[in-house]
C-alpha cells in the first residue's frame, strides 16, 4: 500500500470505482471523485490549490503537443511517471486530457497542506485515500458498501 499512499496518515481506505460495464461509467466515476473532494475538501485548508498527478502513459502524447508537456512539472516514481498539474477543488470536476473533450480521472491528487492523499492507477477498480480518522470514517459513511479501510501492509490488488 505504501508504494500508492504515503505512510504517513492515520487511516486509508479503499474505495471501488463504478463497476466498468454500466452505461455512462465516466460520469458516474467522476461524480465518484467529485463527491470525495467536497469530503477531502473540508479536511485541509479552504485556501490552498491541489495537485494533481496524470500518468504518462494514458496515451495523450503527440509530435504537435510533445514539446508543451515536456515544460510540465513530473513525478518520477519507480513504475510510473506522472505530469503535475495544479488547481483548485472545482477543477476536479473539469480535468481533460489534451486528446479529450471527456472529463478524465487524475491518478494522485493531494493539497498543499499534505492533509491528505488519493491514489489510483489504471491497473486498479479502486481510489485508496490516506488521511484523518475523521476524514475517512466520513467517505465509509457516505459510500457505504464500497468503501472499507485497509493497512499499508495489505498488498495493492491486482484487478482486471
Amino acid at each position: 500500500m505504501g508504494t500508492l499512499i504515503p505512510n504517513t496518515f492515520e487511516a486509508v481506505v479503499r474505495l471501488l470505482a463504478p463497476e466498468p460495464r454500466i452505461q455512462h461509467w465516466w460520469s458516474a466515476y467522476r461524480e465518484m471523485f467529485v463527491a470525495l473532494g467536497s469530503i477531502c475538501a473540508k479536511h485541509s485548508s479552504p485556501l490552498g490549490n491541489l495537485t494533481f498527478g496524470i500518468w504518462e502513459g494514458h496515451g495523450f502524447q503527440s509530435e504537435s503537443n510533445r514539446e508543451e508537456l515536456s515544460q510540465i512539472p513530473k513525478l518520477v516514481m519507480p513504475t510510473r511517471v506522472y505530469f503535475l498539474l495544479t488547481g483548485d477543488l472545482l477543477s476536479l470536476g473539469e480535468l481533460r486530457y489534451p486528446s479529450s473533450d471527456e472529463w478524465r480521472n487524475p491518478d494522485l491528487m493531494w493539497p498543499d497542506d499534505h492533509a491528505w492523499f488519493v491514489g489510483t492507477d489504471v491497473d486498479f477498480w479502486s481510489l485508496y485515500v490516506g488521511g484523518s480518522l475523521e476524514m475517512t470514517e466520513e467517505i465509509e459513511s457516505l459510500f457505504g458498501g464500497s468503501c472499507m479501510r485497509v493497512s499499508y501492509s495489505e498488498k495493492l490488488p491486482v484487478e482486471s
